[in-house]
């Protein structure tokens, strides 16, 4: 409780862990942390976890490690030398003495200085600009607008088609709407967790699949060249739809990309993937 008060409230954009570390953590992360984190463990850690800093360097950037002649209990061993560590790397941090750029969209005084239209005047993928409900551009969750992929992990494409719809047209608006829908939940920190997901992910919206309707044949090379596009860059993909036929070129593109066999995890009140 001492710790986080004195973190708050900038708890959002950096991290401390005491001790060895978190071995279920250190094995489940499987994503690059854009955030600066002190890393504070024992020399002396009978446990058999020594090193556990080390070896989540290539998770973490922003990475200082700082080792105190301790067993595994750092903070109840040695608790002023802990905080003394943890003061003055608060210190270094807020005089932005690191060097990444990837998690400097997200600090005070960064883009959160930002009112509004953060899609077209966020400088990075990461971070949040304050944002009014009902007024700016839109974009989903009000994320960049940009087909810049650089550092960036997840990009959220529409496909604007309803030629293949069952019954009445309109899916073509679905994109559009589900960015609408997006800004009324698009909060710099989500409720009730209070975290900020987009200081460690980077998410862009990369705009919509570009379709000529005026030559349909053209179509599902289309929606297949655009979802390629995303993914040939090891970027994850994240469509809005659309009517059902834009499963199809959308699955051969990730078969193209990762061969065979594709499994498929579908979410729906109806199975979409019937020729």
């Amino acid at each position: 409780d001492h710790l986080n008060k004195r973190m708050q409230p900038k708890l959002n954009w950096f991290n401390v862990i005491i001790g060895n570390g978190d071995w279920e953590y250190e094995k489940t992360l499987n994503a690059t942390v854009h955030r600066p984190v002190l890393f504070i463990e024992g020399t002396r850690d009978y446990i058999g976890i020594i090193g556990a800093g080390e070896r989540q360097k290539q998770y973490i950037p922003d990475l200082k490690i700082v080792k105190v002649d301790t067993g595994h209990w750092v903070m109840e061993e040695k608790p002023e030398e802990v905080n003394r560590e943890i003061d003055q790397w608060i210190k270094e941090v807020i005089s932005n003495k690191f060097n990444s750029t990837k998690w400097n969209s997200s600090i005070p005084g960064g883009d959160l200085e930002l009112r509004g239209d953060g899609a077209i005047r966020r400088k990075h993928p990461l971070g949040s600009t304050i944002e009014q409900t009902y007024a700016g551009v839109l974009s989903f969750l009000r994320r960049n607008y940009t087909r810049d992929l650089s550092n960036v992990d997840v990009a959220v494409t529409g496909i604007p088609l309803d030629l293949a719809t069952t019954y009445r047209p309109g899916a073509r608006f679905g994109p559009k709407g589900i960015r609408e829908a997006s800004a009324q939940v698009a909060k710099r920190k989500s409720y009730p967790e209070g975290i900020d997901i987009f200081a460690d992910l980077a998410v862009v919206d990369y705009g919509d699949c570009w379709l000529d309707f005026g030559q349909p044949h053209t179509i599902p090379l289309a929606i297949e060249a655009h979802a390629r596009e995303i993914i040939d860059q090891n970027v994850f993909l994240l469509s809005l739809g659309g009517d059902h036929y834009s499963t199809y070129p959308l699955l051969k593109a990730h078969v193209s990309r990762h061969g065979k066999p594709l499994s498929l995890i579908q979410f729906d009140a109806h199975c979409d993937t019937w020729p």
